[in-house]
């Protein structure tokens, strides 16, 4: 395959070029790798250009030098040093998962790379050229607070086609990120019988895509076996710090594509419509539904995108995405036409999970009773407080995992609905009510569990597959240090709507809510946003 081109949509490249590039030991991708393990598995993962050499890969050295600077993550500028990454604590991770040693996406990233940048505060990146979130300028020392606000808020006309504007860019565009993928049956070895493998760089927003399903796509353990009962960004404690870091990643790739540097991403509140039925499907925002099939409208700016992943969609959930292949399937989406899902979700519903005083319990999965992670994301019933203990999406889910289900089509394969521009302002809301529960709880790190999770979903797990590594612990915090903030929630997580919210009902949960009683009035809101 390395003597063809391969069209992914907006650009042709042409793979003899990259192979010999390879084969010379020249930069030549964002931030894809290499395969030196030989166990019959689909491979993609994301590193930077400058680390995709012979050289840096089998040394598994990935510390590149930054603009301006002479040595190796700018230790010369007194911004970072290459380091040793040391492994994961992973704690004493459910016994269930009997692939560590083959799935590459385990003891990340050492895989791939054993030495990265060690980047200064408030230094960051690859090779510590960037800033950490929340800090801007030439020396980082530029910090911003920027304000997520509600997309329908009409003091801010300006914020959806904003969005709209710079997803399109992103759509159109291609990534400065790369993705490999690779399998056994089209394996290329150069001259020194060193491996050449095929990748694909994707558009910047397909990217996104790709990235999400990594972390949920099954291990291919050989041609003919998968092992599907693992996740890495759903289904586990991790859930909710993943996507906090997505959704920073997704809307500074924006900021980078647009030059708005004070962009931020709104929030849909799909708890606001008091008929409990989307308020943004339709060709203002993002797109209405023609008919039971999902199709949208021509008119929805999303209506021509072509999408990735989605080619093989029926043969599950949780298939390898080819980020290289550009499906025919368009984005669909067809609400209240999946069985169990009419409206959106009740404010009962989070009014419940609000008063919850534990983020997750035994066994930190979707058998989880009186979790707030387990019920919020969706594998729990917001009844009873009862865990699913079913690894396909039941009609049970509540809330976030609600959403998906009630905009069905697209949105509905979850590890794929990146592929709908709507997940975002689905997300940013998912994090702000994340955000109340954190501050009304006063939730610490230390309500995090450090042991018993699968694999990849302790406190002291990298998250995965994100590179420079961050552990799943550090994203388990207030959003301040982010530099964003939500518009109507203060330093106690206390917002002007919580009497939406008024609810005695806590199920089966009586020993681990806070109050059984409704404590709030909305008086109770301080008008200070922090």
């Amino acid at each position: 395959c390395v003597h063809e081109c391969i069209n992914i949509g907006f650009h042709v490249f042409n793979l003899p070029t990259l192979a010999e590039t390879i084969a010379t030991s020249m930069v030549i991708s964002i931030f894809p790798f290499v395969l030196v393990f030989y166990h019959f598995a689909l491979v993609s993962s994301q590193f930077p250009t400058e680390c995709f050499n012979i050289t840096n890969f089998n040394d598994k050295i990935c510390c590149p030098t930054p603009p301006g600077a002479e040595l190796a993550c700018g230790e010369d500028l007194g911004i970072g040093k290459c380091s040793f990454i040391e492994p994961s604590d992973e704690g004493d991770y459910q016994p269930h998962y009997s692939f560590i040693s083959l799935d590459e996406r385990t003891r990340w990233p050492s895989h791939f790379f054993k030495y990265g940048c060690d980047c200064e505060f408030p230094f960051a990146g690859t090779d510590c050229g960037e800033c950490e979130f929340g800090y801007y300028g030439v020396e980082c020392q530029e910090k911003k607070m920027l304000v997520r606000r509600n997309m329908l808020d009409p003091d801010y006309p300006e914020l959806f086609p904003k969005l709209r504007e710079y997803m399109t860019w992103a759509k159109g565009n291609i990534s400065d990120k790369s993705t490999l993928n690779t399998s056994p049956v089209n394996f290329t070895r150069n001259a020194e019988g060193l491996v050449i493998p095929e990748f694909t760089t994707p558009s910047a927003y397909d990217y996104f895509t790709w990235f999400h399903n990594y972390g949920s796509m099954l291990e291919f353990v050989n041609s003919t076996f998968t092992f599907a009962f693992i996740e890495f960004n759903h289904l586990g404690p991790a859930t909710f710090p993943w996507h906090k870091r997505f959704v920073l990643m997704f809307e500074r790739m924006l900021q980078k594509l647009s030059g708005d540097h004070d962009f931020v991403i709104p929030y849909w509140n799909w708890m606001a419509p008091e008929d409990g039925q989307c308020d943004i499907c339709n060709d203002k925002y993002f797109g209405a539904s023609m008919d039971n099939s999902g199709t949208l409208s021509p008119d929805a700016f999303m209506a021509d995108w072509s999408t990735v992943c989605m080619c093989n969609a029926s043969k599950g959930n949780y298939e390898h995405c080819d980020a290289s292949v550009i499906c025919d399937e368009k984005v669909q989406r067809k609400p209240t036409k999946e069985v169990g899902y009419p409206s959106l979700p009740d404010r009962d519903d989070w009014g419940f999970v609000l008063k919850l005083a534990v983020y997750d319990n035994p066994p930190y999965n979707q058998y989880a009773n009186c979790s707030f992670r387990n019920i919020y994301s969706g594998g729990g019933d917001s009844l009873t407080g009862l865990g699913s203990g079913d690894i396909t999406y039941s009609p049970i889910f509540s809330l976030h995992g609600r959403v998906h289900w009630y905009l069905g089509g697209t949105m509905a394969d979850i590890p794929r609905s990146v592929n709908d521009p709507i997940f975002w302002v689905h997300h940013t809301n998912v994090d702000r009510l994340f955000e109340q529960w954190l501050r009304i709880q006063g939730v610490t790190v230390d309500w995090y569990p450090a042991h018993g999770t699968s694999v990849g979903q302790s406190r002291d797990s990298y998250l995965i597959p994100y590179f420079p590594v961050v552990k799943v612990g550090e994203m388990f915090t207030t959003i301040a240090q982010f530099g964003y903030r939500y518009d109507n929630l203060d330093e106690n997580g206390y917002s002007s709507d919580l009497q939406w919210y008024a609810t005695d009902r806590y199920g089966t949960c009586e020993d681990y809510v806070k109050w059984k009683e409704w404590p709030f009035t909305g008086n109770e809101y301080q008008g200070t946003v922090v």
